[in-house]
C-alpha cells in the first residue's frame, strides 16, 4: 500500500510500504527519515496536486470583508479544523493573541456548518 495525502507523518504500520512525499514534508535530514517505517517515494517539488490556478469562477462574484461582516482594516484569524480539535487552552492563546489587536476577529467552524 501507498499513503498519498493524508498524514504526513509515518504510519508505523507494517502494511504501508511507501509514502508519498516532497522536501518540505520530509526534510532531506536523516534525523527526521530514520522515524520513517515506509520507502519514501520524493517528488522533487511538491506532492499537492490541487491547484487554485485552474478553478473555474467564471460568473461568480468575489464577496468582500464587508459581505461577511469582517473589519475593512482588521487582522482575520480562521480556523478550518474541526472543533472538537480545538482545546481550550488552544482557544484561550488565540483570544490573547487577538486582544492584542485593535482590529480583529475570529471565525471557526460550528460542529453543524458544513
Amino acid at each position: 500500500q501507498i499513503s498519498y495525502m493524508g498524514f504526513p507523518g509515518s504510519s508505523g504500520a507494517s502494511y504501508i510500504d511507501y509514502l508519498v512525499c516532497d522536501p518540505v514534508v520530509v526534510p532531506d535530514i536523516h534525523e527526521i527519515r530514520k522515524h520513517y517505517s515506509e520507502y519514501l517515494i520524493k517528488m522533487p517539488h511538491c506532492y499537492f496536486v490541487n491547484s487554485h490556478q485552474y478553478l473555474n469562477t467564471h460568473g461568480i462574484s468575489r464577496l468582500g470583508r464587508e459581505e461577511y461582516g469582517l473589519p475593512k482594516d482588521g487582522f482575520v484569524f480562521c480556523c478550518h479544523s474541526r472543533p472538537d480539535k480545538i482545546d481550550p487552552y488552544t482557544f484561550k492563546s488565540w483570544l490573547r493573541a487577538l486582544s492584542k489587536l485593535r482590529s480583529q476577529a475570529s471565525t471557526q467552524k460550528s460542529k453543524d456548518s458544513q
